[in-house]
């Protein structure tokens, strides 16, 4: 795949990196909530929304969320997830860690995991360099990613 962290070329990245996507969505169970299909994370809210912006074409068949923390407060996303079945998430590291933490939100039915690796901010500087963000990605992807891509139930790709 070509093209990476170029939001036009993202509906295409989603549709490579998670080619099992209409047979996982068709066995989601809506009746759990808080447990995504996918998790896309990035360095910024801003970014994030971007992101949100370029999945629109899958926001006919399923849910995008938002879980990042510009707009919502925690709480606000607990309840959202709390009511609302979720199929993509896509937001900050910190805010998905602590929802995870919370218990607001769960990797059971967790497949996939997308990584904004190669977009860089204002100051040149990805995901994995942003100081504010490094942390919490690390405590994240060893906590609650990481296992389930170990044990085969997730895979992980780099957009």
């Amino acid at each position: 795949f070509t093209g990476h962290g170029d939001l036009n070329q993202f509906p295409n990245y989603l549709t490579s990196a998670c080619p099992s996507w209409s047979k996982r969505l068709s066995s989601f169970k809506e009746e759990k909530f808080g447990r995504p299909l996918l998790l896309v994370i990035s360095s910024s809210a801003l970014r994030a929304v971007n992101l949100v912006r370029a999945a629109s074409p899958f926001s006919k068949t399923c849910r995008v969320g938002k879980l990042f923390a510009k707009h919502f407060k925690l709480e606000q996303h607990r309840e959202f997830l709390a009511r609302t079945p979720l199929h993509i998430g896509i937001g900050t590291p910190n805010r998905m860690l602590k929802l995870f933490e919370s218990g607001s939100l769960s990797n059971k039915q967790l497949r996939f995991v997308i990584l904004d690796w190669t977009w860089k901010d204002a100051k040149q500087r990805q995901l994995w360099q942003v100081p504010e963000v490094a942390q919490d990605l690390s405590t994240l992807c060893s906590t609650y990613l990481l296992p389930r891509i170990q044990r085969g139930k997730a895979v992980i790709s780099l957009f």
